[in-house]
Order: structure tokens, then C-alpha cells, then sequence
């Protein structure tokens, strides 16, 4: 019992040592090879603590292999375009000009449903009001609306506002 205990903690220790080293992002953020290996390492850590039959360096070495292994993507996608695309792949244009590109929707798996809610989430209406929609490689959607439909800025005010005294 004591032995199944300290090799929980051993192990916990040694997840959560490997999540800080992969560095700091949420489920919802990571590329999926990350998610991968994060899935693997915690399935690796339950056998070993499970089973005291099971030597302890069995589940050990496979875990900091995973983690180099990660460390390693991670460096090649930061120096090679090429690394990074096959990785991550690239962010994906489905909304340029207002007009949706249904072929990269589909591409995507996502549905029109699908981006109307992302469109609604990010303070957009309608699509025809956007100038871009791209999906990141993370999933999620960035928004560029188109300018007149941008809430107005501070430099929009001041331009508004000089144009104003100027006429008078």
C-alpha cells in the first residue's frame, strides 16, 4: 500500500514536471501533436502506478523520452516552415470579403453552423460584415471586420473629431 502510494506521488511529480516544460497553454491551445503527447504520458504514468509489478523505470523512461521528444518538435517547428506546417498545418482563410469559401469549410470539417457561433462569439452579426475569418491551427477563429462595421476607436473619434472643427 505505502509502495502504490510514493509511486503515485513519484509519478504525479512527474507529469506535472513534464507539463511545465511543455510550457504554459490550455487544452483548447495546443497544436495537436502536444495534445498527443500529453495524452500519452498520462496513459504511460497510470500503469506503473497501478501495478507494483510493474518496474517503476518502465513508465519513467518512456514519459522523459515523450518529453524530449516534444522538446525536439518543438525547436524543429520553431527553426523549419516546413517542420511547423506538417506539425500544425496553416491557418485557413473561410471568410474573405463577406463571402463564406465553403470548400475550405468543408476542408475543415466545420460546418456554416459551426461558423455563425464563432462569428457570434467574436461580436459579429452576420457574415457578410467581415472582411476576413481565418481558423487558426489551433481552431480557433480570428475576425477581421470589414471598416464600417469595426466598433469605432479612439483614433477613429479624434479623426471624426478635427474633421468637425475643422468645418467650423
Amino acid at each position: 500500500m505505502i509502495i502504490t502510494f510514493i509511486r503515485t506521488i513519484i509519478l504525479y511529480l512527474l507529469v506535472v514536471a513534464s507539463m511545465r516544460i511543455m510550457g504554459k497553454r490550455t487544452i483548447g491551445e495546443l497544436q495537436p501533436y502536444e495534445l498527443v503527447i500529453d495524452i500519452m504520458i498520462s496513459d504511460l504514468a497510470t500503469v506503473p502506478m497501478q501495478s507494483t509489478d510493474f518496474p517503476l523505470l518502465s513508465g519513467v523512461i518512456p514519459i522523459f523520452t515523450l518529453i524530449t521528444l516534444e522538446i525536439f518538435m518543438s525547436y524543429a517547428s520553431l527553426k523549419s516552415r516546413k517542420v511547423r506546417k506538417f506539425l500544425c498545418g496553416e491557418p485557413t482563410t473561410v471568410i474573405k470579403d463577406g463571402e463564406i469559401n465553403y470548400k475550405k469549410l468543408k476542408s475543415l470539417r466545420f460546418s456554416k453552423t459551426d461558423l455563425i457561433e464563432e462569428l457570434r462569439q467574436g461580436g459579429c452579426d452576420d457574415a457578410t460584415q467581415v472582411k476576413y475569418a481565418v481558423v487558426e491551427t489551433n481552431g480557433k477563429i480570428s475576425i477581421l471586420l470589414k471598416e464600417e462595421n469595426s466598433p469605432l476607436t479612439k483614433a477613429d473619434a479624434i479623426k471624426i473629431f478635427s474633421k468637425q472643427r475643422g468645418k467650423q
